[in-house]
């Protein structure tokens, strides 16, 4: 754990490993922690749109380059959505197919391309309702990106605030106290 206060001791944050201490992937938090809000969810992204190393590969409409140590770096800010759901499924028929996700697929009844289908119908559902899209068929992907995160710690936080909740109400402990599961059980 990271313990940072300011100068003046009035700001105090702590950093912590929150996989050590509840061992659940983000995904599952909205189902494990039973989330009332429909709208907290861990949402998709095409993750190969912001590997430097696959940029080539897509047709992007707008390109503009900053300075980062002496390194000209791109900065893609517009992509085709097309281009956008093929890396996305892609991706995801990747994940789903794993081991892990076979076997839970099947023993929740899922089929792998219905689940892929409903994430890539998220992601075009995310554009619009954030208003993403741009002309030529393209979303502002940087945006996308901002946005995902932020929800990301939505997700993160919500089911944070829960466990600690049932634990105080159940255990009579914080886990503000604890770094991992491990140590929050002796």
């Amino acid at each position: 754990m990271l313990d940072v206060r300011n100068a003046c001791n009035k700001i105090k944050f702590n950093l912590k490993d929150s996989y050590a201490l509840m061992p659940i992937g983000l995904y599952k938090f909205p189902e494990f922690f039973k989330f009332n809000d429909k709208n907290i969810r861990k949402e998709v992204i095409p993750y190969k749109l912001y590997n430097n190393k696959e940029y080539t590969e897509v047709d992007y409409y707008e390109i503009t380059y900053v300075n980062y140590n002496k390194i000209k770096i791109p900065i893609y800010k517009y992509c085709k959505i097309d281009e956008a759901k093929k890396i996305l499924e892609e991706e995801l028929l990747k994940k789903y197919s794993g081991n892990e996700s076979i076997i839970l697929n099947k023993l929740n009844g899922t089929d792998i391309e219905d689940k892929v289908k409903k994430d890539i119908e998220i992601f075009e559902e995310n554009i619009k309702i954030w208003k993403l899209e741009k002309d030529n068929d393209c979303f502002d992907q940087m945006a996308y990106a901002r946005i995902y995160c932020k929800k990301d710690v939505e997700v993160m936080a919500k089911g944070y605030y829960t466990f600690r909740d049932w634990n105080l109400k159940y255990f009579k402990e914080d886990i503000d106290d604890y770094l991992t599961i491990s140590s929050l059980a002796n």
